[in-house]
């Protein structure tokens, strides 16, 4: 497999470096993902982790594949 692996902790970080690469407002993201624009505020600026509705549309949104890989931790 081929791509980038960006952790939870690092997505807004990701996110924002595609989004600039791309020269794309915040209000053009949030308008063409379907999302609030302090979604994507808090997604850029702030250490909590998004919930996975908003990863997957950012993610759609630049033409990425979202893959969710197993670490091998067993959480029951």
């Amino acid at each position: 497999m081929t791509g980038t692996v960006i952790s939870a902790e690092n997505v807004g970080k990701w996110f924002r470096r595609e989004r600039v690469r791309r020269k794309l407002t915040m209000d053009e993201v949030a308008t063409q993902a379907g999302l609030s624009k302090s979604t994507i505020v808090r997604l850029e600026t702030t250490d909590h982790t998004p919930s996975m509705f908003t990863v997957e549309q950012v993610v759609k949104l630049f033409g990425k594949k979202l893959v969710i890989l197993d670490g091998g931790t067993d959480d029951k």
